[in-house]
């Protein structure tokens, strides 16, 4: 692996690190943290050519199940994407050539096609955690990056294991969360070999977390 990489692999470390400690260090009674399961991909799109995708960005719609202390059972539905160009080192978008590591997208975007029927889908950016009595929290992304962190080239085309983080600033909410505001992150692993999240945990500080 060249120099530059190690050093943007580095980099990447860095910043998730400091997100986490940023997290952990604010005060305890606003800041919770949750597991999330049942995962339900509803749409989802390869940045690769073969599969479909414009040789760029990657994409998904995922609801999850789960429990955040302090919140119950809840919903979270992140809808997000992620260009792997911004690291590839390839002026032809070679897939070998690529860095293992992309950049979540703060913005919309549009695929052509996805996993689901009907063609055009959008990934918008958010996230949002629905409680079971209704109350709704409202985040945009913020950043984050998607790494491979394991490739099984023993099968064609080779299948990852993926590492993502996604950073989100909560703008609003419903019932109890009307004015609601913070932040959070998510941080998943998926392995696209078995088709199964391996992890999936969601980080919160907020300015209301009232009974």
């Amino acid at each position: 692996m060249k120099r530059m990489n190690i050093a943007i692999i580095l980099s990447i470390l860095f910043l998730v690190g400091a997100v986490a400690s940023t997290l952990a260090d604010e005060e305890s009674d606003k800041a919770t943290r949750g597991t999330l399961k049942d995962e339900v991909v509803s749409n989802a799109a390869s940045h690769f050519i073969f599969l479909g995708g414009d040789g760029r960005n990657a994409g998904t719609i995922v609801s999850s199940k789960g429990e955040i202390e302090g919140l119950d059972k809840v919903t979270v539905k992140a809808s997000s994407s992620w260009d792997w160009a911004l690291f590839t080192n390839s002026e032809n978008g070679d897939v070998e050539e690529r860095h293992p590591c992309a950049l979540v997208n703060t913005t919309p975007h549009t695929f052509l096609g996805g996993t689901a029927s009907g063609g055009v889908f959008t990934t918008d950016a958010t996230v949002t955690i629905t409680t079971k009595k209704g109350d709704k929290i409202f985040a945009n992304v913020t950043g984050g990056s998607v790494c491979e962190i394991k490739v099984d080239t023993s099968v064609s085309p080779p299948c990852t294991t993926n590492e993502g983080v996604a950073t989100f600033e909560i703008v609003d909410g419903t019932g109890k969360f009307s004015s609601a505001s913070g932040n959070g992150l998510l941080h998943t692993i998926f392995d696209f070999c078995n088709g199964v999240f391996v992890l999936d945990e969601i980080s919160l500080h907020m300015n209301e977390l009232d009974d």
